[in-house]
């Protein structure tokens, strides 16, 4: 599967919902997703309530690319949404890890998704002195990060 098939796909799936003029460009991230990264003006209504929308129209991009073999992780971003979610979600790992550190004891997070979740994880997994694990089910799952004795 190529990218332009990728491609095809988000801009029929906006196209389906009303969004016909997009702007899509690709980039490859850090962690080596492949990320669609959609300009528009409509970007309130595909962000959606606390990226509802956004986070629905991954899931079916990543069904879509599993469906046809593909293997590598994909996303989407618009007006760089995702990019400032991330950051956001580092600032919290980061400040939280300092509290743990500080205090010399576990620190539990607010509940997250599993996107949010890994961003946390891929975090601290570069500290020497902290661990995290997920716990909890459903909704309330959530990290908690550990202060190695």
């Amino acid at each position: 599967m190529t990218t332009q098939d990728i491609q095809n796909f988000i801009e029929q799936m906006l196209s389906n919902m009303g969004f016909g003029q997009n702007s899509i460009d690709f980039d490859i991230d850090e962690r080596g997703t492949k990320v669609f990264k959609i300009s528009t003006t409509d970007s309130k209504d595909l962000i959606g309530k606390d990226g509802e929308t956004l986070q629905s129209l991954n899931h079916l991009l990543k069904r879509f690319v599993e469906k046809n073999g593909e293997t590598n992780h994909v996303m989407i971003d618009i007006n760089g949404y995702q990019d400032k979610k991330i950051e956001r979600i580092k600032t919290i790992a980061h400040m939280m890890s300092e509290r743990a550190r500080f205090f010399k004891s576990s620190v539990e997070l607010e509940p997250m998704n599993a996107f949010e979740r890994h961003i946390i994880h891929e975090y601290v997994q570069n500290l020497e002195d902290l661990e995290t694990e997920s716990t909890g089910f459903g909704k309330e799952r959530h990290i908690v990060i550990k202060y190695k004795k």
